[in-house]
């Protein structure tokens, strides 16, 4: 109920018009609160920095190390394509016919017959 100018004015709030208390909100209640609050989202975001800045210490640790590992492998795949082109290259494998008491083949004499090309021994031939 208010009164303006000698009339009585009814509100239709829920505000109890006895109440002294002014209004405040949560954190100006207490400062002791709003202290306690700050420290604790200060401390939390602290804490997730450090969480999140070892996490990224340990990816690049994580990187250098598969770094090494695919240098070590591409010097061993190097290697081994040396070592697969020495083992396949002409005079090896002629050694290695030797070594078996393979015999050369001597001349080889092709015949075409319709389209299809036979291969006889210069032997059979004379």
């Amino acid at each position: 109920m208010n009164k303006k100018g000698g009339k009585m004015y009814y509100d239709l709030t829920l505000d109890n018009p006895n109440r002294t208390q002014s209004k405040k909100g949560f954190l100006s209640n207490s400062p002791y609160v709003r202290n306690v609050i700050i420290l604790g989202l200060a401390g939390a975001l602290l804490l997730f920095y450090i969480i999140e800045i070892n996490m990224l210490g340990t990816k690049t640790y994580d990187i250098k190390q598969i770094e090494v590992k695919i240098k070590q492998l591409e010097v061993e795949n190097k290697h081994l394509q040396m070592q697969a082109s020495s083992l396949q290259s002409i005079n090896r494998i002629q050694l290695e016919s030797q070594k078996v008491n393979f015999v050369p083949a001597g001349s080889v004499t092709y015949i075409n017959d319709s389209g299809v090309a036979l291969v006889e021994s210069a032997s059979k031939i004379k």
